[in-house]
């Protein structure tokens, strides 16, 4: 029997099911789902779960779109994204005006104001925004939030936009991921970070202290002298406002955390480092990531490289390590040069980027990393290494490192 004939023979009740998992990471598989046999077509169109998320483009026909998916959801609407704020999305989101949102789950919104995303829709209102899992804000003027209750958000999103902080600060503590570079104004972290101990990723933006001005909170906020967030497991920080990296880094307790990403603007790397170490979370990270703007002499102190050499010697199951910077790489080199044996002793994998890395300085750190034949404990070797579009290497040094990392992979412009 063919592979079709088996698979018609399925239930429909599996069928569809699993055509639902075909479409959750593309809700556009749909339209070729309904394409492939009178059988699928007639399947498809007739379950208006599988058009239940829509997403809009501008320029892209969405106002074709957006019809197509309305007649054949039934008004069924779990998730919407939005990416422009032309007319042509306006007349997109008003073939839905009439529709009830109580179902919708996830938003996206890119480029759109509120006030105009509520104009084309107003059933968006804050009982609707309460009930939302996932919201994605990119470049959107807002506030969003005002005048919601209590959040059931499980993942949030905020790139450059505009949120009633305040208000998402004392109603939303069932955050799983959390992202935030806000515009302008940005959240009290601690106090977010306190309210929502079931995070599992977050990513951070520390802003500056003279652009959060704010009226008080209506209630005093007692935070406790460290703040446990038990299931996080992947932290990025960026930024140099207040608080800074170490010092919020200092304020929690992260057991379960296995990757930490640095994005570090005008700021001192050692302090950072040290808190990284204070806080017990450096044997357990399998993944590091460090890229550092500032070109100074600071960066090449021996401050830097012991911190860093430091960090490398309690990086007992480090696997991947990935810089940013010649500075960065210029301190691990020294650092790897005082006693390769014992720093990062599970490391295979190795990234470089935005830095021009002379030959010499990339064969040294190729050789510290390759050339562990003394180790009195097992030790593994680099076995993958990532050069980034702005590292140039002499086609005879490219051959030298070819000859000791079996993968060797050079991101080209773009």
């Amino acid at each position: 029997m063919s592979q079709k004939l088996l698979f018609q023979a399925l239930p429909l009740e599996i069928i569809l099911a699993i055509f639902e998992l075909v479409v959750c990471g593309n809700h556009g598989f749909v339209v070729i789902l309904a394409q492939v046999c009178q059988g699928w077509r007639q399947a498809v169109v007739s379950t208006p779960i599988l058009w239940s998320t829509l997403t809009l483009l501008g320029g892209n026909k969405p106002v074709e779109k957006a019809k197509l998916w309305r007649s054949r959801n039934q008004g069924l609407l779990r998730g919407l994204h939005i990416q422009g704020d032309g007319e042509d999305i306006k007349v997109a989101l008003a073939v839905f005006n009439d529709a009830a949102l109580d179902h919708l789950r996830s938003l996206s919104v890119s480029c759109m104001t509120n006030q105009n995303l509520c104009s084309v829709l107003p059933q968006l209102t804050p009982r609707v925004i309460s009930n939302l899992d996932n919201l994605d804000m990119r470049f959107s003027r807002g506030p969003w939030f005002t005048g919601t209750s209590e959040l059931r958000l499980r993942s949030l999103s905020c790139i450059r936009s505009e949120l009633d902080w305040d208000q998402l600060e004392d109603h939303c503590t069932e955050l799983r991921h959390l992202t935030s570079r806000p515009f302008v104004k940005g959240p009290d972290i601690l106090w977010l970070l306190h309210r929502n101990p079931k995070l599992e990723s977050c990513s951070l933006r520390c802003y500056h202290s003279e652009s959060t001005v704010s009226l008080p909170p209506p209630t005093p906020r007692m935070l406790p002298s460290c703040i446990e967030l038990h299931d996080l497991t992947k932290l990025s920080l960026s930024g140099h406002g207040n608080p800074t990296p170490a010092t919020l880094l200092h304020r929690l307790s992260l057991p379960s955390l296995r990757s930490f990403e640095l994005r570090c603007v005008a700021l001192e790397l050692s302090p950072i480092i040290n808190a990284l170490i204070d806080i017990g979370v450096v044997p357990r990270l399998a993944t590091i990531k460090l890229s550092c703007d500032k070109f100074t002499t600071e960066l090449f102190s021996l401050e830097v490289i012991e911190s860093l050499a430091n960090l490398m010697r309690k990086a007992i199951t480090l696997d991947c390590l990935q810089l940013a910077g010649i500075a960065c790489v210029d301190a691990l080199v020294k650092a790897l040069s005082q006693d390769p044996r014992v720093l990062c002793p599970r490391l295979t994998t190795l990234g470089l980027a935005a830095c021009h890395l002379p030959d010499k300085l990339l064969m040294a750190l190729v050789e510290a990393l390759t050339d562990r034949v003394n180790s009195p404990t097992p030790v593994a070797k680099l076995h993958t290494l990532v050069l980034g579009p702005y590292i140039q290497v002499t086609d005879s040094g490219m051959s030298w490192v070819k000859e000791r990392v079996p993968q060797v992979t050079q991101i080209e412009y773009p």
